[in-house]
């Protein structure tokens, strides 16, 4: 929300410079607030994501890691069963 209406005030700050209008500072204002705003969102997500993260593992899940093999076609040999 805030970063939308920030997008748009930097917007309109950019019209206005480029008409004449205003001067090199409003909009170099604008353009800080703009990215001040997507600086807290971005932090804002990360802290959500950590969060969701320290949730999982506090209701007892786990992390499995699961390495690529080297060569898929070994794999899939090993992994059918043996000929009778």
């Amino acid at each position: 929300m805030a970063a939308a209406s920030a997008e748009t005030a930097q917007s309109r700050a950019q019209s206005l410079y480029n008409r004449g209008q205003i001067d090199l500072l409003p909009l170099l204002d604008s353009q800080r607030a703009r990215l001040a705003a997507r600086l807290n969102a971005n932090e804002s997500n990360t802290r959500l994501l950590l969060n969701s993260v320290q949730l999982y593992k506090a209701l007892g899940g786990g992390w499995q890691v699961f390495e690529q093999p080297s060569n898929p076609t070994a794999s899939a040999k090993a992994d059918r069963p043996p000929h009778s």
